[in-house]
């Protein structure tokens, strides 16, 4: 049985990349907020930045329960 170690973690990784997305699209916001001066605009671009925040450190710890998931059915099957 061939387990490809990106399809076991794709759900931690596909958490990551959407919490990088939302970097991204925050960071944009923030930058377009300066030129525009509009402060509500930055508020919600920078409350979007911690909520990326946190959901990269909750994908990396998926990352981590799913290698160590992996690494244990691993086991069990040698």
């Amino acid at each position: 049985m061939n387990i490809s170690p990106l399809a076991a973690q794709s759900s931690g990784v596909q958490t990551f990349l959407n919490a990088n997305q939302r970097v991204e699209e925050s960071a944009n916001k923030i930058a377009q907020s300066s030129v525009s001066g509009s402060i509500t605009d930055l508020a919600s671009s920078l409350t979007d930045l911690k909520v990326a925040e946190q959901q990269a450190g909750a994908a990396v710890k998926i990352i981590e329960a799913e290698s160590t998931q992996i690494g244990t059915l691993l086991d069990l099957q040698a």
